[in-house]
């Protein structure tokens, strides 16, 4: 039987929020790969109750938990000849603190590997037909990479999605290393694809482009219908998602045009959030109203879609890959407004949004908004348009059936 292995950080536990991603994929592998486990690399938080047929291993989460192994794979990643052929490969662009990081990248990958080496052994795999398949390309897919290359019926699959693909959010390392080893690299974008090949063009036989999808809202989301103009945004709040600035566009807007209510809901955290907050209290103009929830489940998030009016969507990172959230508010008819960046002016039409450029001011981001408010028969045509996007380009039913067939073709030339 063809055992698919699957190594998100956290799923099916909620630390790293990646339910929104896989939940409805793992089912639908499911029809391909009758024997699935998935290996968190963290167990921390509420766990999601997910289908029993597919198992969930805790060894290796246990095994990177334990200090005493880091410590033994952080010395030995010091005499691994990689580390410094990484490093030399690098070295105009290394400082010491880029150096640490490459060395806890390599001592997380030498963790992983010997986690496998461990795993293969105790379970006497020797020649069962495994596909390994890490749902971001990092450490967990190098140690994999490093060890799998020993055995002929095992492959090794990898996605990149955006902070684990574009080198411009921070250094991506054993790129070209990681890219030998692997058999086939699944990216999520025609931007992501065109981003890759111009770097890596030895391996563009392996790539491949496989985007994401969500589920059908079975809903629309209502448009309001009073003086209040409802805007909502969903992501970490970093500096590469830039909500600081939306704040600023949003008290621009409101500021030149006191007599437009704006109201704007803001979902998800991040290690800017009390900073977010503290300038969120500082606000005082009368025709604004603002809501932080912080994170909350995929599932509330719709709930709130379904229950409240909500007229324009709001992205303004300065890096994305192909974002699950628009693809969210496109499902239930929500227009869009956002920069155009990485796979965004995918999603992002002109019939479905605007698209801004990479660096917006304040002053254009507000014109933006305001061209929602003062077209709303535009607006209403954007709506019902981006349910039409969303069902050709990101529909969960479609796109994951396709992914799981094209990994079932892979896991067939084992």
């Amino acid at each position: 039987m063809k055992q698919l292995f699957i190594f998100p950080v956290s799923f099916p536990y909620y630390k790293a929020a990646e339910n929104t991603f896989l939940e409805h994929e793992v089912i639908i592998l499911l029809k391909y790969f009758p024997e699935i486990i998935i290996f968190p690399s963290v167990a921390l938080g509420r766990k999601q109750e997910i289908d029993n047929k597919i198992k969930i291993d805790l060894s290796l989460a246990n095994y990177i938990s334990l200090k005493r192994h880091k410590l033994i794979e952080s010395a030995l990643a010091l005499l691994t000849p990689i580390l410094y052929k990484e490093i030399f490969n690098n070295y105009k662009q290394q400082d010491f603190n880029n150096i640490k990081r490459i060395i806890r990248f390599t001592s997380y990958a030498l963790i992983v590997k010997k986690w496998f080496k461990n795993y293969l052994t105790d379970h006497d795999i020797n020649n069962e037909n495994i596909l390994l398949y890490t749902y971001w390309c990092t450490s967990t897919t190098l140690g994999l990479g490093l060890m799998k290359k020993r055995y002929k019926n095992i492959k090794l699959i990898s996605r990149a999605h955006g902070i684990d693909l574009y080198e411009e959010r921070g250094p991506i390392f054993y790129r070209r290393r990681t890219l030998e080893l692997l058999d086939a690299f699944f990216l999520i974008s025609n931007d992501a694809l065109n981003y890759t090949t111009k770097k890596y063009p030895e391996s563009i036989k392996k790539y491949k482009v496989s985007g994401l999808g969500v589920k059908s809202a079975g809903f629309v989301c209502h448009h309001s219908n009073d003086n209040v103009f409802r805007i909502v945004s969903c992501s970490y709040v970093d500096e590469n998602k830039r909500v600081n600035l939306l704040l600023e566009s949003i008290i621009e807007l409101c500021q030149s045009n006191p007599e437009q209510i704006i109201q704007w809901d803001h979902f998800g955290d991040g290690i800017l959030f009390n900073e977010l907050k503290s300038l969120v209290n500082k606000v005082t103009l009368n025709n604004i109203k603002i809501t932080l929830h912080g994170w909350i489940d995929n599932e509330l998030l719709m709930q709130y879609y379904k229950e409240n009016c909500v007229d324009l969507f709001i992205s303004l990172s300065s890096s994305e890959g192909r974002p699950v959230s628009m693809q969210e508010a496109q499902s239930c008819g929500i227009p869009i407004l956002a920069t155009a960046v990485g796979g965004v002016s995918e999603i992002v039409i002109p019939e479905v949004g605007i698209l801004l450029n990479q660096n917006p001011t304040p002053i254009e981001i507000a014109e933006g908004i305001l061209f929602f408010i003062i077209n709303p028969d535009k607006a209403k045509t954007m709506r019902e348009e981006s349910i039409k996007n969303w069902q050709m380009n990101f529909n969960a039913e479609i796109n994951f059936e396709n992914f799981a067939k094209e990994l079932k073709m892979l896991s067939d030339k084992i």
